[in-house]
């Protein structure tokens, strides 16, 4: 069983990239088909936040896996 922490981050990992995928595969190409341009620009700004902080989860995820620390 995961530690509370180590869950968190998993759990967070897992729910920002179902937002991730959500907004590339539905929200932005809908806002685009629109020509929504104030839309269509929170939503790159928020896809690129998304993939930011997701990479980053996974890379701490990642380094305390090798490190025997995620438990």
């Amino acid at each position: 069983m995961l530690n509370d922490y180590c869950y968190d981050k998993v759990k967070l990992l897992h729910e920002m990239s179902r937002m991730l995928n959500f907004v590339k595969k539905h929200a932005l190409p809908e806002a685009k088909k629109k020509r929504l341009a104030e839309t269509v620009h929170l939503y790159t700004e928020l896809e690129r936040d998304l993939e930011k902080n997701v990479e980053h989860l996974r890379k701490a995820i990642e380094g305390w896996s090798k490190k025997g620390k995620f438990k």
